[in-house]
């Protein structure tokens, strides 16, 4: 009996010293460090708009719609490119053709179709916002049936990422300060940086106005924001 009681405290013993071994320690070979992670954000005013307009029609035969829809959107493009919009900034994003059936066939359950409609759908970026509304009532006149999916974009954004970096980088400072702020250490030089940059979109910030009060519509603000983690040495 006491044999085997020995055994068990041993093999427990054991266990206890593996378990301790694989408790995760600190890295002695890193210096002290304070690691942060700070986040800058640019507004600005968008330089641009995105939008799809819709063209749907309806006819007896598959033909005649395709006909009505290719030549209601052919007028469209037309008309965008007499009012300043460049060829390259028109694009065919959707099509389809879909029959309607009735259910009045010759023979018991048996369909036949009564029309056919035929969607064509392009995406426009219009590159002079103040234009937008002008444009949009030429648009419906042309034979447009909808208008959606309206952005405010900013075309050109590498010089506000880069401020915008700028400003991640210094709250970074500020933060690593805070959190040793009265632990009688001082922030030293940079150990390491990483930018989290992932090609995160640009926000709108859709509380602005419009700067003229005759526009329908109001392009506000675009944020851009870019975030930076940094290890700052600690020293005493």
């Amino acid at each position: 009996m006491f044999k085997k009681l020995s055994i068990f405290v041993l093999v427990l013993g054991f266990a206890c010293f593996v378990m301790t071994q694989d408790t995760e320690q600190p890295n002695p070979d890193l210096p002290p460090l304070v690691s942060v992670t700070g986040r800058g954000r640019v507004r600005v005013q968008p330089d641009k708009v995105v939008f799809n307009v819709g063209v749907q029609q309806r006819g007896d035969t598959v033909e005649e719609v395709q006909d009505k829809v290719n030549s209601a959107a052919a007028d469209i493009i037309a008309y965008l490119n007499d009012n300043g919009v460049d060829e390259k900034d028109v694009q065919t994003s959707y099509v389809s053709l879909s029959p309607y059936y009735t259910t009045t066939g010759a023979e018991y359950g048996s369909t036949a179709v009564d029309f056919y409609t035929a969607t064509n759908t392009l995406t426009v970026t219009l590159r002079n916002v103040s234009q937008f509304d002008s444009l949009m009532s030429g648009l419906y006149e042309a034979g447009v049936n909808s208008v959606d999916n309206i952005s405010f974009e900013v075309d050109d954004q590498q010089a506000q990422k880069q401020e915008a970096k700028r400003l991640a980088v210094a709250q970074a400072r500020e933060i690593a300060d805070a959190l040793t702020e009265g632990l009688n250490v001082t922030v030293g030089d940079v150990y390491s940086v990483s930018d989290q940059d992932y090609d995160t979109p640009p926000v709108p910030i859709y509380f602005a106005t419009a700067e003229s009060g005759d526009s329908s519509i109001a392009g506000g603000e675009v944020e851009i924001s870019q975030t930076v983690s940094v290890s700052f040495l600690i020293e005493n």
